[in-house]
């Protein structure tokens, strides 16, 4: 028994085909119509074209004309065959009005390397991608990127793959079929206070200097430290506000001695967003040319290496330093504590100008901790 649907959560806007297929499976095909007669006709085709195919009797160029003798029936031209970037394309614009700037990239970053991945297929039906595809996909990201990253990227792309299918595109979605990566926490190692002094000696410009003093003294991430403003600084207070990208909170630190000695040679810009580290803001993170591959130049000008071990999808080598690893050097003993992080939203939730009135005792406590980070030895 066939019938025509609505999507129940209305996000789409045509007429859905359920059926019983031959074989006995439930069936939902979107018809892409609005017009309830035209998606008659085209639901009638698709129970045509699957009663050919279950009888091998039809090609597929055969059940094509099927269906687009269903269209010209009723007026319409031949039923479009989503691609593999149409659909991406469309999961975007749907996404963009409903996710903050910040997660919207790492849709569009998946979405752009799943189309790089699968090449001139990108252009092709995204009917024929199947759970092979998904899987090679994973593979191929894991040769590069973490397990958990992985798995993140790959449960991205399998809402694009759900969308397709409660639309009627996809029978199946691949990628939620597709297993994760197993993921086993790695053993990092941090620096000491005269290697992140070797680093800043051996960096090859003021920018770069800065900002390991920053990650060092403030636990900040690289693309967090990379993009730091000005505006972050707050110099009258001693004081760095920021917004972590990875968790969406607002960090408030105070500046370590080392960092305001690095402030005192630079010249303060008269636009007080301007990028911290010019040189550096705006830079991919990964990739041959990224902010981490830099990072590895200056560790080896400095002559300082961590240990290699097995990535936890088991795919490639790691170092155990690496930028992050200033952030777990000093700075995360210290601003990790629960206590401190009471303090810095209690600070946080105050405006600039009643900041000293109410928080002077926790300002005092922040200031103590900062100093317990050690000074950098001079070389």
């Amino acid at each position: 028994m066939a019938c025509l649907i609505k999507d129940p959560r209305n996000r789409s806007k045509y007429w859905i085909c359920a059926y019983t297929a031959p074989d006995g499976r439930r069936l939902k095909k979107s018809t892409k119509q609005t017009d309830k007669q035209k998606a008659w006709q085209v639901c009638l085709s698709f129970i045509e074209a699957e009663t050919a195919v279950a009888t091998k009797s039809a090609t597929e160029q055969q059940l094509r004309r099927v269906i687009d003798s269903a269209l010209r029936r009723v007026g319409e031209a031949p039923l479009h065959e989503a691609t593999v970037r149409q659909t991406l394309d469309t999961w975007l614009k749907e996404k963009s009005g409903a996710l903050a700037p910040d997660s919207l990239k790492h849709y569009t970053q998946v979405a752009q390397l799943f189309i790089r991945f699968m090449g001139p297929r990108a252009d092709q039906s995204i009917r024929q991608i199947t759970k092979r595809d998904a899987v090679a996909f994973r593979d191929w990201l894991s040769l590069e990127r973490s397990g958990s990253t992985v798995n993140k990227l790959k449960a991205f792309l399998a809402g694009a793959f759900q969308n397709a299918k409660e639309e009627g595109i996809l029978e199946q979605n691949v990628f939620s079929l597709t297993q994760n990566l197993k993921v086993a926490p790695i053993e990092r190692d941090t620096f000491t206070p005269e290697q992140v002094a070797r680093l800043v000696a051996a960096a090859p410009s003021y920018d770069w200097k800065g900002m390991i003093i920053l990650a060092y003294t403030s636990a900040a991430r690289l693309m967090d430290a990379a993009n730091m403003k000005w505006s972050n600084i707050d110099m009258g207070n001693g004081l760095l506000e920021f917004k972590v990208q990875k968790t969406g909170k607002r960090a408030l630190l105070a500046l370590h001695p080392d960092f305001n000695e690095w402030l005192a040679t630079q010249q303060p810009p008269d636009n007080p967003h301007a990028f911290l580290f010019p040189s550096l803001a705006g830079e991919r993170g990964a990739g041959k040319f990224g902010l981490s591959n830099q990072f590895k130049k200056i560790m080896a000008k400095a002559k300082i290496t961590g240990r290699h071990v097995q990535s936890d999808s088991g795919v490639r080598k790691l170092s155990t330093l690496s930028f992050h690893a200033l952030r777990h050097t000093s700075a995360t003993s210290v601003y990790g504590n629960a206590a401190l992080e009471s303090i810095a939203k209690r600070v946080t939730q105050h405006s600039s100008d009643s900041l000293k009135r109410y928080i002077h005792h926790d300002l005092e406590v922040l200031r103590q901790a900062t100093n317990l980070i050690p000074r950098l030895p001079r070389i």
